[in-house]
């Protein structure tokens, strides 16, 4: 029971985390700076911790309550997920350390989203020669999701769509603020 419900609500999350994404993303593209925009971009670094607090708190949903095994992919996955956590509760403690965050944010959010990206594919698609097989030791294999939400939705289309909102975040960040605004804290 408890297993469905939660399953549902990440779903879910999931589901409003990427519809307000592109329209975030749309808007950008549309519009470029407006002070909504901006505000979203003030207010990254936060939104990201949020993100990346409820991946987080996903996994160890999944394999701890849920009893999901991770694969070896999920593995990498987590390896760049909960790094974010740390890089961005860091920076809302120590507010100078924003905008040194900012590369590290990307580079590990786009390796992140390509290892999930791969990993989709494998589920969705089965991809011959992947890195899990069947009965592969202490790893579930990769090819198998536990679960299909919303005709699309698995456990690594969560992962890359918090990593794509993370690098989303991230990137209107640095485009929209100005150096000395983060500088003198005109944010």
């Amino acid at each position: 029971m408890i297993t469905t419900i939660g399953i549902s609500a990440y779903a879910s999350l999931v589901l409003l985390g990427q519809v307000i994404g592109v329209v975030t993303l749309l808007y950008f593209l549309w519009k470029r700076d407006t002070p909504e925009l901006r505000w979203i971009a003030r207010h990254s670094v936060l939104l990201s911790f949020i993100v990346t607090l409820t991946a987080v708190s996903g996994t160890l949903f999944f394999s701890e309550i849920a009893h999901f095994g991770p694969c070896k992919i999920c593995w990498f996955q987590r390896t760049a997920m909960y790094p974010l956590l740390f890089l961005f509760g860091t920076a809302l403690v120590l507010r100078s350390s924003e905008k040194i965050i900012t590369p590290f944010a990307l580079i590990t959010a786009s390796l992140g989203s390509f290892a999930s990206l791969y990993h989709y594919a494998l589920e969705r698609v089965v991809l011959p020669g992947g890195p899990c097989t069947p009965g592969g030791g202490d790893f579930a294999f990769c090819a198998t999701p536990y679960f299909l939400q919303f005709g699309y939705i698995t456990i690594p289309m969560m992962a890359l769509s918090g990593f794509l909102l993370v690098i989303l975040l991230t990137g209107l960040r640095s485009l929209l603020l100005k150096d000395e605004d983060v500088i003198n804290g005109n944010l």
